[in-house]
């Protein structure tokens, strides 16, 4: 065959072994498939820990006294309370300074804990690894007589408790919806979490399991055991993990490793309905993700709940309790309301970006498209940036939306934490001076954009959203009608960042 048959085949080859990898997932060196999966995460220098300042953690529950848990026992011999049960809690949980984690030796593990089929692992790019402060490493723990606990170099009467945990993060990106199987071995135990709203307490025994609460990995004893965690559905975007990684009881060791494999959904489809093969470079889109702010309907006078300061719900904003959003289908949302066809709504690219149209209502009698007039919500979605960015947050909407990033919320006691305010009908800002408070929409009928610019740091944010349906006095057929709100944000230093 002739020399230029051979080099157009070469050339074909090259640029389809480059359409392969799927833009902004890890590749790993050594990294194969698994049942048909990516392996896109695994533990090791990517990976940072949470600096943290003893005097600034605490146990809370219920006004549990740290310094006298039961005036009744006096006798600490015979106090049998678990203080593990307890949630562990901290002002910088999730928020703090990050640093490089420590890795292993390969060599030195090996020769003290036996290979075993966790050495498998090693061929996936993963690394056993740990955080302790100076002068104790992952084989040199401490544990003073009497079951004092050492926490990060100092001593405390805490009975029957392991370390204070070792706090670690990991950033990945993922361009399709998947499913995924988190693979862990643990010297101690460990919970995993991802993308945890701030103000998220870490999980005790007892504990509901909060929506970011992937699974706890409990190893046996100071043994290296295998953990494995299916995770049915990721959304696509840059995500966070978290681990929080406690001793064994008197034990010698700690160390743990992971791999993450993720598997792309055969049929790519938005919430909403719409058909996608990939999703952009969004890092968030308006998704089954978003949850709303349970509230009292049933306000004295006939009046509609809104977030109104200086009344009795003036502290839940932040700190309540969450439900998930619904979704509206895209078909509807087109063909129903504000759009006239899928080819000419003008948000069509959000859905491409996987967006899709949320809302609730607090009468199950109102639907998106026929709302009572001033239906106030508060939506939250949280997500993760693996860079300190400039992002643009694109949104439709119908009616009047307030966005904040990130307000402020002090969890002992919650009371100070920012209330979230919405702008009046007539379009006049939140009347107090917020830092959080990074844009309103006022008038909003569905077809008008907002871009809204926002710096964010390296991290795990919090979008919040105070949607209120809004209508004319004059015009009383307005008193119900549409309801309904879509965005998508994305990092301008990772793409194209507009709607057109």
């Amino acid at each position: 065959m002739s020399y230029h048959y051979w080099m157009t085949i070469a050339l074909v080859v090259i640029l389809l072994s480059g359409c392969t990898a799927d833009g902004g997932e890890l590749d790993k060196s050594g990294a194969e498939d698994i049942a048909h999966g990516k392996i896109i995460v695994t533990s090791g220098d990517e990976m940072e820990y949470l600096e943290q300042d003893p005097e600034k953690w605490f146990l809370y529950d219920q006004g549990f006294d740290w310094d006298n848990p039961d005036p009744s026992l006096t006798d600490w011999d015979n106090y049998n309370i678990n203080l593990d049960d307890l949630p562990w809690d901290a002002e910088q949980w999730m928020h703090g300074g990050w640093h490089d984690i420590i890795q292993i030796d390969r060599n030195e593990l090996s020769n003290s804990i036996g290979e075993n089929d966790w050495v498998s692992m090693y061929n996936y790019g993963a690394e056993w690894v740990y955080y302790l402060e100076e002068p104790y490493t992952w084989n040199m723990l401490e544990f003073p007589e009497n079951k004092r606990t050492l926490i990060k170099g100092i001593n405390q009467n805490i009975i029957d408790s392991s370390w204070l945990p070792s706090i670690y993060r990991q950033f990945f990106t993922l361009k399709r919806v998947s499913s995924g199987t988190l693979t862990l071995w643990v010297i101690g135990e460990v919970d995993v979490y991802i993308d945890p709203p701030f103000g998220t307490r870490l999980l005790s025994n007892d504990s509901p399991k909060p929506r970011c609460f992937l699974g706890r990995g409990v190893g046996n004893g100071a043994n290296p055991t295998k953990i494995t965690i299916s995770i049915p559905e990721i959304k696509s975007g840059t995500h966070c993990l978290y681990f929080v990684h406690r001793a064994a009881p008197q034990a010698e060791q700690f160390a743990m490793m992971h791999t993450l494999t993720a598997t792309p959904f055969t049929s790519q489809t938005s919430d909403g309905g719409w058909a996608v093969e990939e999703c952009d470079c969004s890092c968030l889109s308006s998704n089954a993700t978003a949850e709303y702010l349970v509230h009292d309907v049933n306000l004295p006078n006939g009046k509609v709940w809104e977030p109104v300061p200086g009344t009795d719900h003036s502290t839940e904003y932040v700190l309540g309790k969450w439900e998930p959003v619904h979704i509206i289908p895209c078909h509807q949302a087109d063909k129903k309301a504000w759009g006239k066809d899928y080819r000419g709504t003008p948000w069509q690219t959000l859905y491409n970006k996987c967006a899709s149209w949320i809302y609730t209502v607090s009468d199950p009698m109102d639907e998106w498209n026929h709302c009572r007039a001033w239906e106030t919500n508060i939506y939250r979605q949280v997500f993760s940036v693996d860079k300190d960015c400039n992002a643009n947050l694109i949104l439709y909407s119908n009616d009047l939306v307030d966005v904040y990033v990130d307000p402020f919320i002090d969890l002992d006691p919650p009371y100070d934490s920012t209330p979230l305010i919405s702008t009046d009908p007539n379009g006049q800002a939140p009347n107090i001076a917020n830092p959080y408070h990074v844009g309103t929409s006022v008038h909003m009928h569905g077809g008008r954009m907002m871009t809204i610019p926002i710096f964010l740091p390296k991290g795990t944010h919090t979008l919040y959203f105070v949607h209120k349906n809004q209508y004319y006095p004059s015009d009383q057929t307005k008193a119900y009608d549409y309801y309904g709100l879509i965005y998508s944000l994305c990092c301008k230093e990772e793409c194209k960042c507009d709607d057109e």
